[in-house]
């Protein structure tokens, strides 16, 4: 699950879910800046820093993660705005959110035995 933070991080999601041995079944995705212009990185303005901030393309983000056997299963919008100054061409309205779910098991050829004495910890 991801929420708001997506945009903050030098790695994209696929390539991090590519890389888990084993990887989750359900992907839960919420406010994330997407649109359906050319991906970008602006700065986002936190009061005393700067921050890099990511804007991806809703195609490409959607293609990145079927790419790498994730189906999309819901999408949703939630209002916000963000606008880049001097760039009438950057404008967003809303963040979107997304539900993937792998489609076939994932990680199944690992070798779990070495995860069998690792301690089990209840919530």
């Amino acid at each position: 699950m991801a929420v708001g933070s997506l945009q903050y991080l030098e790695t994209n999601l696929a390539n991090m879910l590519n890389n888990c041995p084993l990887r989750p079944t359900h992907v839960l995705i919420n406010k994330i800046p997407v649109y359906d212009g050319p991906k970008f990185i602006t700065q986002q303005n936190l009061g005393s820093v700067y921050s890099p901030y990511r804007i991806f393309n809703r195609q490409e983000f959607l293609n990145s993660l079927e790419s790498i056997g994730y189906r999309l299963v819901d999408s949703w919008t939630k209002p916000r705005y963000l606008r880049v100054p001097g760039h009438p061409d950057k404008v967003l309205n809303y963040y979107s959110g997304f539900y993937f779910r792998a489609e076939t098991t994932l990680g199944a050829n690992v070798d779990l035995s070495q995860y069998s004495s690792m301690p089990v910890k209840s919530f």
